[in-house]
């Protein structure tokens, strides 16, 4: 179904997917792919030391982010999160909805929104609608998530595998364990659902931070890749928004 907001068209789609509690996840608004970390606490009297996450998508009815510990379903957060252009932070109880593996360590987490204020869920529905908007006008930056393994080559003597966040027609997000050097050129190989046959691309190192010493996080830019291969990207990135372009 597709609407328009501020002149801007996008759709609002159902999608399902796999996770451990009960293998379906109901999206029912647009998401947003973003990179901003946030800040939560367990509610009810447990223990409420302060967990640092990176949120992955948002819409304006939950949000997805990636957790170092299992948490249990229907498990209530106190969570606050920065958005770039909103001035305060945002402050929501939300609730755990499905949660899955992501690699050795963390936990591809999903929450639902419970208990947020007016204003604020105003000022999120308005920067999320800017924003795709913006991903329309600027389609080779838009990015959505893929969590898959990438295999990566260096030169002869040195490979290794690490583990996709998101991805964009023009590049990779990952997480890998080593520190590379920015331009450090890679030959990678990875799959996207929907496509039998892995992809097969060369890119380099542009951008890395570290998070909290146990991984780091890699940006890297395609700098070859085949008309074939490119173009399943472009739809997968397509159909995981929901974006009508």
């Amino acid at each position: 179904m597709t609407y328009l907001y501020n002149s801007v068209t996008y759709c609002i789609r159902k999608d399902t997917g796999v996770d451990v509690f009960d293998n379906k996840e109901r999206r029912n608004f647009a998401r947003l792919c973003v990179g901003v970390e946030a800040i939560y606490q367990r509610k009810n009297g447990e223990n409420k030391a302060e967990k640092k996450v990176l949120v992955r998508n948002i819409s304006i009815s939950g949000m997805r982010f990636i957790a170092d510990e299992p948490l249990e379903r229907e498990k209530l957060l106190l969570m606050r999160l920065v958005i770039p252009s909103i001035p305060v932070p945002i402050n929501v109880e939300v609730k755990v909805v499905w949660q899955r593996i992501f690699s050795e360590s963390f936990f591809d987490t999903g929450v639902e929104f419970v208990d947020f204020d007016y204003d604020q869920q105003a000022a999120l529905s308005v920067y999320i609608q800017g924003a795709l908007g913006k991903v329309v006008e600027q389609r080779e930056f838009v990015r959505t998530n893929l969590s898959t393994t990438v295999h990566y080559k260096i030169d002869e003597h040195t490979s290794g595998k690490c583990v996709s966040v998101d991805i964009s027609p023009s590049g990779l997000k990952v997480f890998i364990k080593e520190k590379l050097q920015e331009g450090t050129k890679l030959q990678l190989v990875f799959n996207i659902p929907d496509e039998k046959e892995p992809l097969s691309v060369e890119g380099q190192v542009i951008w890395l931070r570290d998070r909290e010493e146990r991984f780091m996080e890699t940006g890297v830019e395609f700098t070859k890749i085949n008309a074939a291969d490119a173009e399943k990207i472009d739809k997968y990135v397509k159909k995981s928004l929901g974006l009508d372009w």
